[in-house]
């Protein structure tokens, strides 16, 4: 059974999966997912990745994630919501952040995001890549029990070394959708 994590961090790693790392090793840009066959791959994970592909990358990638999965095989992207920093935005507004009002991009330029998606605009890309049974998921499920495994954290750099449930995080949202 081949599983790909696109986009773990450097020291991330588990039994089974293979982490391809484009910020630091693999070219996703230059690359997509070239030298994997067709229905080849029975799981895909990206959780904060996606976000930082220009959308036209994104939307080859989903073609290519599409073309690489086996039959039935499910694709879980988790990603920043862009309608929860809009409401930060109104939220600052309130209580005085001038410094970002009408500029939900900044805090997303700081952590180097080119992409910005809420679950509605991801999910229509997931459908043009065709993609089926696009669904938003809870923090705690899943179609496949693997992607529940809690995430273990590198206690010196604060880095994910395996895993990949987060636990709540309500700035972000999850879709998976099966080939």
């Amino acid at each position: 059974m081949q599983k790909l994590n696109l986009g773990g961090g450097r020291k991330w790693s588990m039994e089974g999966w293979e982490n391809l790392e484009y910020a630091h090793v693999y070219d996703l840009d230059l690359n997509l997912l070239r030298g994997y066959a067709d229905d080849s791959v029975n799981l895909i994970y990206a959780s904060h990745s996606l976000e930082h592909l220009s959308f036209e990358k994104v939307a080859l990638l989903l073609l290519d994630c599409r073309r690489i999965l086996k039959p039935e095989g499910i694709l879980r992207v988790i990603c920043p919501d862009v309608n929860f920093m809009l409401g930060v935005e109104k939220m600052q507004t309130l209580i005085g952040w001038p410094w970002l009002i009408g500029k939900p991009e900044m805090v997303y330029k700081a952590h180097d995001h080119r992409s910005h998606f809420s679950s509605v605009s991801m999910s229509i890309l997931f459908m043009c890549a065709g993609f089926r049974e696009i669904q938003v998921m809870a923090w705690n499920s899943s179609r496949d029990q693997e992607f529940l495994i809690p995430v273990i954290r590198c206690p010196e750099e604060g880095v994910l070394t395996s895993g990949f449930s987060r636990g709540d995080d309500s700035n972000s949202f999850i879709l998976e959708a099966i080939k």
